[in-house]
């Protein structure tokens, strides 16, 4: 029974420390809530911005189509010497 208590009074321990704590966190959040209030006027162009951007597929399109094109004009310049 005395064991029970005791482990009883660790758990009791360890949640009242995790209160403080949460408790803590709490106050830091709520100091933060004030910081994203204009955030979202700036970042109101972000998105069209992005949008701008070339994507995956166009940037290996290109890279693949310059490596086609400088390998062609390699082959033809070797042939052309060859001859």
């Amino acid at each position: 029974m005395a064991d029970v208590r005791s482990t009883l009074k660790s758990v009791e321990t360890l949640l009242t420390n995790i209160q403080v704590s949460l408790a803590k966190i709490e106050g830091r959040l709520t100091g933060l809530d004030g910081r994203f209030t204009g955030l979202e006027g700036r970042m109101a162009g972000l998105e069209s911005r992005f949008a701008h951007l070339p994507s995956t597929w166009s940037l290996l399109t290109i890279t693949f189509a310059t490596w086609g094109i400088g390998s062609v004009i390699l082959i033809f310049a070797l042939n052309v010497l060859r001859k």
